[in-house]
């Protein structure tokens, strides 16, 4: 296990002539317990020649307070990040609080591309809270209403917020999952222009306790848009 340093894997796939950038390299996670704080930060390279990138972290690591380095506040087991031109940010973690209720805060780089005007979008977060020690679980979002996930466009526009408190049985799991629109393969339009988009988790976990997790956003651009991409093509195709 390593406390200081993230080890993982980054794969990059595609190449192409209008590929997205990164407003911001890297994936933040934080752990708060009281006035104790702790970051790990993890650089993340995506050139503008990859159509996608894939993170995994290699092996679980340790977060301490940076104040009180012999203090662990969580540890971050298991964490994954995808990205997509397309575009859409995709996160999948594992964590476990220290000997208090701690407070993760996940936030993916900003990934930018070219604006899409009026998108489609859609985001989803799925949960599961897990009592550890016998004495129940629970996990709280720290955003608007408690929500444990929210999905960013542009410099910070929330399009949504996701997933309520849950709380565990004794010695057992309890999940969650919200999708915004409501029903799968509704989609629901962003009105104006975007050009980034960027996802964040943030929960109070209860002490001992696992917490784990999927999340996505992604943005399309609206139908009448496609269709005229498709015959823009058309009559490229003609021409020649």
């Amino acid at each position: 296990m390593r406390s200081a340093i993230a080890v993982g894997l980054l794969i990059l796939l595609g190449c192409g002539s209008a590929m997205a950038s990164l407003s911001a390299d890297s994936i933040v996670i934080s752990a708060q317990a009281g006035n104790d704080l702790g970051t790990l930060e993890i650089p993340i390279d995506m050139p503008l020649d990859q159509k996608t990138l894939s993170y995994v972290l290699a092996e679980p690591v340790s977060i301490f307070s940076a104040t009180n380095p012999g203090l662990h506040l969580g540890t971050v087991d298991v964490l994954t990040l995808s990205l997509d031109r397309d575009p859409s940010v995709s996160l999948a973690f594992a964590l476990t609080a220290g000997g208090s209720d701690v407070t993760f805060t996940i936030t993916s780089p900003v990934l930018g591309f070219a604006a899409i005007s009026d998108p489609d979008a859609y985001a989803s977060a799925a949960m599961t809270v897990t009592d550890r020690n016998l004495n129940g679980a629970s996990l709280t979002g720290t955003f608007g209403a408690d929500k444990a996930y929210q999905a960013l466009y542009n410099a910070g526009d929330v399009f949504g917020e996701l997933l309520d408190p849950l709380v565990a049985p004794l010695g057992g799991p309890m999940s969650g999952y919200e999708r915004l629109p409501g029903l799968a393969p509704n989609w629901q339009t962003i009105p104006g222009s975007v050009s980034a988009i960027q996802a964040q988790v943030g929960l109070t976990l209860s002490a001992g306790d696992i917490a784990s997790g999927t999340t996505t956003f992604q943005v399309v651009p609206e139908p009448a848009s496609l269709a005229l991409l498709a015959l823009g093509g058309l009559a490229l195709r003609r021409r020649r």
